[in-house]
């Protein structure tokens, strides 16, 4: 798989001004077996400002049922200045992972 960008590579383009660069990164991310992808998918929620960004990160971690990313979940979904569809789907991926409904 040497084609394929290092988590680290991955992960520093998280960082980037280009929402567009983020969501792809946001994408490769999610299909990697690795656990430093979802560590750093979990990490960057709270910067994350692009919705589409938010949207795929969250929908990700409640697809994959990862309990520790509950707090942050929790989080986001609480904060009042957090837009609605960013709560649902966030409210969504926590009933997921507290229920293993897919």
């Amino acid at each position: 798989m040497a084609d394929q960008p290092s988590i680290r590579g991955l992960i520093n383009r998280l960082k980037l001004p280009q929402a567009m660069a983020r969501r792809i990164a946001i994408s490769d991310l999610t299909r990697r077996a690795e656990p430093e992808a979802i560590e750093a998918l979990i990490a960057h929620l709270e910067r994350e400002t692009d919705v589409k960004a938010l949207l795929r990160i969250i929908d990700h971690l409640g697809q994959q049922r990862h309990t520790p990313a509950m707090i942050a979940l929790i989080t986001i979904r609480d904060h009042p200045d957090t837009p609605v569809e960013i709560a649902h789907a966030a409210t969504i991926a926590c009933d997921r992972i507290e229920n293993g409904a897919t």
